[in-house]
This record gives structure tokens, sequence and C-alpha cells, in this order.
């Protein structure tokens, strides 16, 4: 367990500078364009580049070592950080950069996060299920301090500052990767890596997840229908904060400070009562849509901080949720059904993301919460009906025996 806990700590390095950037990249972006669609759309590329080869890009992992994977993942992201910087401090105001190094993140993180997943999973995949609630504790934990870092120094210290600590913080992740060993679990296998055995692979992958685990591929489902009209908010809250409510980034940190509380809140429910019911997806779309009207009236600071508590509980009941039933695939499927499972859930996350600049560019920046939290409520309703089909019903009573404990 040594080893893993290293690992671990590497990656809470690595996303100090994730939870940084998350924080201020559309601010400065803004700063830079004073488009509120542009700054939406920034967040696009490494959504949409990711989704693009995630799949892919975990057919590869499977067959090579996920701790060369990781490093280059962390290089690249390092590197990409410190173009950043440079743009910034020499006041390059090139959105197609912009866009473009963006993507270059999304490519790495293809590559990076089934790796790390696959790696960490090596050294704890017996006690998987006893830790998924404590290891979310502690990354919301580093999440809510350096989102709260992060708003007061965006208010008060230069951008490139903060992009050049990005870069530090995935070099440093890097510098002790290099001396973590792999468990023997996630040694490469020894398979031809052709592009055609790569395209065998996803394929397995994909009819493993349909034929085995049925009620959690219409639950991934599901989750792309939610994704694509609530996911892109994330990309409309800094610019919201800024144009809607006239704030800074110090606003916006407190708004992810809300919402990590509430995922902390997740976290230590799920520790105490167990597995979730897939079950509850349905009643989730059904409150995320009640919370994206709310976002639509909402005038205060303080309203808002409330409605992002309940977004930051929500979410991370879906995300756990999903992460602890992906664990229980056999380990030659993992890195596979776990992208598969991220492809599907984002599939239409870029789609989304697109669709919000343009409302927030012709109708204001509050039009994209309006038009979510209706189409949410059409979502429910429909897969509403297609549950009430004996296949749906047969598959959902399935998971939920399996999950034993359920909150």
């Amino acid at each position: 367990m040594r080893n893993f806990y290293f690992l671990f700590f590497a990656q809470m390095v690595s996303l100090s500078g994730s939870v940084l950037n998350s924080v201020i990249s559309m601010f400065w972006v803004y700063s830079i364009t004073g488009s509120l669609s542009g700054s939406i759309l920034s967040g696009f590329f490494p959504v949409a580049v990711y989704f693009l080869v995630s799949t892919f890009a975990a057919a590869m992992v499977d067959r090579g070592s996920k701790k060369k994977f990781v490093l280059m993942g962390e290089a690249a992201q390092a590197l990409v950080f410190v173009a950043f910087f440079l743009m910034a401090k020499n006041e390059v105001k090139n959105l197609y950069a912009v866009y473009f190094l963006q993507g270059l993140i999304g490519l790495a993180s293809a590559f990076f996060s089934p790796a790390i997943a696959a790696w960490e999973m090596g050294y704890i995949r017996d006690v998987y299920q006893k830790m998924a609630g404590k290891m979310h504790v502690v990354s919301t934990t580093l999440n809510l301090s350096f989102t709260l870092i992060g708003g007061l120094l965006a208010a008060r210290v230069p951008f490139h500052y903060i992009f050049l600590f990005n870069a530090v913080s995935y070099a440093a992740a890097f510098l002790i990767e290099v001396f973590i060993p792999e468990p023997a679990q996630a040694a490469p296998p020894k398979k031809a890596a052709g592009p055609g055995h790569l395209l065998a692979d996803m394929a397995g992958g994909l009819r493993y997840i349909i034929s085995e685990k049925p009620a959690v591929f219409s639950s991934i489902l599901l989750l792309s229908l939610i994704n694509m009209f609530f996911a892109p908010l994330a990309n409309v809250m800094p610019v919201f904060i800024k144009a809607g409510l006239n704030l800074g980034p110090d606003a916006f940190s407190y708004t992810m400070i809300s919402s990590m509380a509430g995922a902390m809140a997740a976290g230590f429910a799920v520790s105490k009562f167990g597995k979730l019911s897939v079950h509850l997806l349905l009643l989730f779309c059904v409150v995320d849509a009640g919370l994206c009207l709310l976002m639509y009236f909402v005038n205060g600071l303080g309203a808002l901080l409330l409605i992002m508590v309940v977004v930051g509980f929500i979410t991370s009941l879906m995300t756990i949720a999903v992460r602890i039933e992906v664990s229980t695939v056999k380990p030659e499927y993992y890195c596979k059904v776990q992208s598969l499972s991220e492809n599907i859930a984002g599939l239409l996350v870029p789609a989304g993301i697109v669709m919000m600049s343009v409302l927030a560019g012709a109708g204001g920046v509050r039009m994209p919460f309006l038009f979510s939290g209706i189409a949410l409520l059409a979502v429910a309703g429909l897969f509403r009906l297609l549950m009430m089909s004996e296949k749906f019903k047969s598959g959902f009573a399935a998971a939920d025996a399996a999950a034993g404990g359920q909150i």
C-alpha cells in the first residue's frame, strides 16, 4: 500500500495545478477577448479532443506500461502550462492558440486518466469499494483548498504566475512518479498492438459492458443526456459570475468551494451507507433540472452558494456510483470499460458546450440555465417512460440487487 499512497500523493500534487487552472482559465480568456461565447467555447476543445480519442487511448494503455503513459501525460501538461505562462506574460491575445493548447490538454488527459486509474487499481483492487469514498473526500478537500487559493490569487496575482505554478505542479508529480514501481498486475500484456487489435479491443469492451452490465450501460446513456445539458454549465459559470452578477474570480472560487462541500458530504455519505442504486439517476436528473431553473433567477451570491452545495452533492453521487460499478469489471477489461463509461457519459458534452456558447451569445448569460432546466425535465420524462418497459425493469432490479446497501 505504500506505493499506492505515494502515487495518490503525486496525483494530488498535479491536481492542485489542474484545480487552479479550472478557476482562472476562463477569466483569463474573458480578460483578453471580452467575449462571452469565446470564453465558454474555450472549454469545448479539451473536452472534445478527450472524448474523440479516449476510447482508442484506453485500448493503447491496456497494452502498454501504465507508468509510461502517466509520465507522458504529466510532462505534456507541464509543457502546455509553460506555453500558457509565456502567452500570459507576453500578453499574447491569440484565441486560436488558446484553443490549440486546450486541445493538447484534452489529448494528454485521454491517455493519462485511464493509465493513472489502472495503475492505482493495481494496488487497491480488493479494497476499492471501501476506499472510494475516502479517496473522494481527500481529493475534494484538496480541491476546496486550491479553489479558494485560486480565487484569491486570480484577483490579486498576474495570471502568468498561476500558469507557472500549474507547470511546476505537473513537473513535481512527474518527478515523484518516476520512482514509483508498477504493481505486477499492471504490467503490459504481451500482445500485438496494431490498429486492428486496438479496434478489436474497443469493440470487445463495448460488447462486454452491453452484455454483462446492461443496467449500467443504460444508466450511462442517461448520464450522457444529463451531461449534455448540465455539465457545460460549468463553462458558463465564470462568465455568469462576471457578466451576470458583476463579481470577480474570488466569487467564482466561493461557488466552487460550495460545490466541493457538497461533494465532500456525498463522499462521507457513500462511505457510511454503502453503494448507490442506479435507480436514483432519474431522481438526480429531476433535481438537476430544478437547480438549473433556480440558477436562472439567482441575483445574489448567497443563494448561488446554497444551490452549488446541492450541485456538488448530486454530481458526486453520480460520479461515485459509476466508479464503484466500473471497479467490479474483470481486470483485463478495466481500462476499456472505464474509458467507455466516461466516453459514453461525456459523448454529448462538447455539443452541449457549443450550444451553451450560442445561447449565451444570443440570449444572454442566463439563457443556458433556463434552457437546460427545461431540457432536463424532458429527458427525465423520456427516460421514465423507457424504465416502464419490462427489459429496463429487470435490468435495474438486477443492478439494485447487486448493489447491496443503497442510499
